[in-house]
């Protein structure tokens, strides 16, 4: 006796096969099969056996129930197992979390390679728990048990227990506030360790014109110089920087050359000034002053103070 059975598989598409009544107890015969998508299994109507045809080609055969409704049934209770047993979830990429499937809002975030449990898993829609966020995820952008597992090693972690939770959108405001904050921070840091850096490099250059100028003096002829180039900077003669008042052409003897250090003073940068001529320098730059508001300066041995008008003589030096 031959009959038809037919069912819709995977994509809308479906098999007919044409089965011939064996006797009891054999396998059911095919004699015409119009397509298979997937995997499926012809079953012979009131008989005992199956046979499993995976893209068309046979593959094992068994005892199954007598007739074709307890065998659907049986094919939904294998389904069921099968998913019950997919228990970890992993997101490949960010994926939003919904409270549920009529949410048009996300409630939280999946973020790429965290860990979830799956409370149930559909083909489109798996829901799961990570963390304090639940709902549901596309079933696209997880993976599942083994192939999680093996990302998560992929990912230089021992398993996905090293994983991270997704976030709640609380706790996404609550994240992002304090990545704001610490960039912030950071940023005032580097503000704050640039201006130091600056403010040391002013240190040393004007230490070491204190000691091309005046290494041979006594503190306050030492101070007196870093006051003057000061009292430069402060006044915006040749510039409004301490390197700008020493290379401007002209002021400090051997010091500059095209607007620069000459090779002489960057030897003496290089090196370092004397620690005398550094604390002479952070003494002028904290206020300790010997010559009011002067700019200029001569050797003594040159000019004496009658020279100029106002002018005062400290150490080896007649400031005016």
């Amino acid at each position: 006796m031959n009959f038809k059975c037919s069912e819709t598989f995977a994509g809308g598409k479906a098999i007919q096969v044409n089965v011939k009544r064996m006797a009891y107890g054999t396998l059911a015969t095919v004699t015409a099969l119009t397509s298979v998508i997937g995997s499926a299994q012809v079953v012979s109507a009131g008989g005992t056996t199956t046979q499993t045809l995976e893209n068309g080609a046979f593959q094992s055969s068994y005892p199954i129930a007598s007739s074709y409704t307890e065998h659907k049934v049986a094919q939904v209770a294998a389904k069921e197992e099968k998913d019950s047993k997919v228990s970890i979830a992993v997101a490949m990429v960010d994926t939003a979390v919904y409270e549920s499937l009529d949410d048009e809002d996300a409630s939280g975030m999946l973020y790429d390679s965290n860990v979830a449990q799956v409370v149930s898993f559909g083909a489109n829609w798996t829901e799961i728990q990570s963390g304090d966020v639940s709902g549901f995820v596309s079933t696209a952008n997880l993976c599942f048990d083994e192939e999680a597992q093996a990302l998560a090693v992929e990912a230089g972690n021992d398993s996905v227990e090293d994983l991270s939770f997704g976030l709640t959108n609380a706790q996404i405001e609550e994240k992002e506030a304090e990545e704001a904050a610490a960039a912030e921070a950071a940023a005032a840091a580097e503000e704050e360790a640039k201006a130091s850096r600056a403010a040391e490099s002013d240190v040393q250059l004007l230490a070491a014109i204190i000691e091309r100028e005046a290494g041979n003096q006594s503190w306050e002829g030492k101070v007196a110089v870093g006051n003057a180039v000061l009292n430069r900077v402060a006044g915006g003669y040749w510039g409004s920087s301490i390197a700008s008042v020493i290379y401007a052409p002209g002021q400090f003897t051997g010091a500059a050359s095209n607007g620069g250090p000459s090779a002489a003073f960057a030897a003496l940068l290089n090196r370092g000034a004397s620690s005398d001529c550094v604390a002479a320098a952070r003494a002028a730059l904290a206020g300790e002053n010997y010559i009011g508001g002067r700019t200029s300066f001569r050797s003594t041995q040159k000019y004496s103070a009658s020279s100029y008008a106002g002018s005062i003589i400290v150490g080896d030096h007649v400031f005016f």
